[in-house]
């Protein structure tokens, strides 16, 4: 019997047996959000490729820049325009946003710093020459310069500069695909009413939302009776799939088939149980066909805690997240005195608010999902203790 771990032990064990998936190339696509990219995407060229006006005004040299000077309209710019003729001594160019300056101008000077005279303007304030109205060649970035590291989780901005690098497609990983199964004689599908010895299903479709929440494609397998042949049919369908998730009979009563199950389909099971609350029923396993195994508790608000701090580690980081064991603790201040008694490190969901503050829930117990609703953060505090407002508290934020 392989005894419990510490949090933190499992975490890294569970790094260290997640492979990640191998990146292909696929369309740099803007409803194809939340990809992880798998190259550096470099630009192709200097951005801007020419010095630019930044408002709208008028492109001169600086040496005519004199205070009530009127000088002559040479012509107009405007953005997408060549760049057109020298700009002759003396004169200027009307320059829209964005625009081209001509050759030889080296200053803009904006619409409201001049006054329309017969055909040209006249300078009615000089503070221009210091160069703060142009877009300099290679302001933004310059040929060459990683633009989107790999790794990136690609948003609205990311696809905006995939544009600019003129990428119309990208190296990319692929979104794991998690199979889950529910398992257990008292549980019945959400659309049918149980009878008062059962429960309905309230894991599967959580957990289901929680691997989407962490990037992965997740497909539910259905419900497993307590017995042998039922779940050895639907593990080995979950074992096609990158990872297979399994809540409940995961125990040591004589209805926890799980274990026993997976071994016998030629997994190695490498954690059994973890020390901590919510969540001590535990399994980690891996299996000669690559698929990694979980198997996370009955109760749901074990199999919240659970799936946030071992398996979405592990679905982000095949992913091509990087996600190492302690990555996502920081502190947050206490709203409220809190205070809590047990024999084991005390994960629970908690509420942060839109000030930092940090609201703890009263949990009544691992079965009570309705008390976790809103939460959006794992404390972890130690077995037992008592904290007042304003502590500092670490936490995981979840959304």
């Amino acid at each position: 019997m392989i005894p419990p771990g510490d949090v933190s032990t499992i975490r890294r064990l569970v790094l260290e047996h997640t492979p990640c998936l191998k990146a292909r190339v696929g369309p740099a696509l803007t409803n194809n959000f939340g990809v992880v990219l798998g190259e550096d995407v470099l630009a192709d060229g200097d951005m801007p490729a020419l010095p630019t006006s930044r408002m709208d005004g008028y492109a001169l040299r600086a040496t005519d820049v004199v205070l009530h000077r009127v000088l002559e309209i040479a012509g107009t710019t405007r953005a997408g325009d060549h760049r057109g003729q020298p700009l002759p001594a003396g004169m200027c160019h009307k320059i829209t946003t964005g625009a081209a300056l001509p050759e030889n101008a080296d200053c803009v000077i904006p619409v409201e710093d001049t006054r329309t005279v017969d055909g040209g303007i006249e300078i009615i304030a000089a503070h221009c020459t210091d160069h703060r109205f142009i877009r300099f060649p290679g302001e933004e970035f310059r040929q060459g310069q990683v633009l989107v590291p790999a790794g990136t989780v690609l948003g609205p901005v990311e696809y905006g500069l995939l544009a600019l690098a003129g990428r119309t497609a990208a190296l990319q990983y692929d979104a794991p695909r998690v199979a889950v199964l529910s398992t257990g004689n008292e549980i019945v599908e959400p659309g049918m009413r149980p009878g008062q010895h059962q429960v309905r299903n309230s894991n599967g479709p959580m957990l289901m939302a929680q691997l989407c929440r962490a990037g992965a494609l997740p497909r539910f397998l259905g419900i497993a009776p307590d017995s042998e042949a039922s779940l050895r049919s639907l593990i080995r369908e979950g074992l096609w799939h990158n990872v297979l998730v399994i809540s409940g009979g995961i125990s040591a009563g004589d209805r926890d088939l799980v274990p026993s199950v997976l071994e016998s389909e030629g997994a190695r099971i490498l954690a059994h149980g973890v020390s901590m609350r919510p969540g001590k029923p535990f399994l980690f396993a891996t299996h000669p066909c690559g698929p990694i195994i979980f198997g996370l508790p009955g109760n749901p608000v074990s199999a919240f805690t659970c799936m946030e701090l071992f398996v979405r580690p592990a679905i982000e980081s095949m992913r091509g997240l990087q996600a190492p064991a302690e990555k996502q603790w920081q502190k947050a201040p206490l709203a409220t005195d809190f205070s809590w008694k047990g024999d084991r490190p005390f994960y629970p969901p908690m509420r942060l608010d839109s000030k930092g503050l940090l609201h703890p829930t009263h949990l009544s117990g691992s079965a009570d999902l309705r008390s976790i609703a809103g939460c959006n953060v794992l404390a972890r505090l130690a077995p037992q203790g008592m904290l007042h407002a304003g502590d500092p508290v670490d936490i995981a934020i979840l959304e």
